[in-house]
């Protein structure tokens, strides 16, 4: 069975997303930010089934998620832009946090053979605490 529930965010992990963000088009913030937090899933779910990191995913933190990105140096000042993208950061992680996913994301699964199949998002509870 595999777990809905999800690695407890910290300040470095939302830090981390702005900075992918940042590196990101506009256009796409939102749904790479989804991304980023799925494959954060699918690696926690992982070690959940396994009992060891996902081999590509890393350990279900979303930094690990994150760092597999075009992640940019954190920048030297808070432009509008980066502000930006922590904003969106912080609401992508209060949302995961609450249960609260858009209908149209869907998080991908992980099978015995290591195969990603893909599911409609489901959220019983919120971050689970390491």
């Amino acid at each position: 069975m595999i777990s809905t529930s999800r690695a407890a965010a910290s300040l470095c992990d939302a830090l981390c997303l702005a900075r992918l963000l940042l590196s990101t088009p506009q256009a796409n913030r939102a749904s790479q930010s989804t991304l980023a937090l799925n494959k954060a899933q699918v690696a926690h779910d992982y070690y959940v089934q396994f009992g060891k990191p996902h081999p590509e995913l890393g350990d279900g933190s979303l930094m690990a998620a994150c760092i597999q990105g075009n992640v940019l140096p954190e920048p030297t000042r808070l432009t509008s832009d980066y502000v930006e993208c922590l904003l969106l950061a912080f609401q992508a992680i209060k949302k995961c946090a609450e249960g609260d996913q858009p209908a149209e994301n869907a998080k991908h699964t992980v099978t015995a053979g290591m195969t990603l199949t893909k599911t409609p998002y489901h959220r019983r509870d919120g971050l689970r605490q390491l």
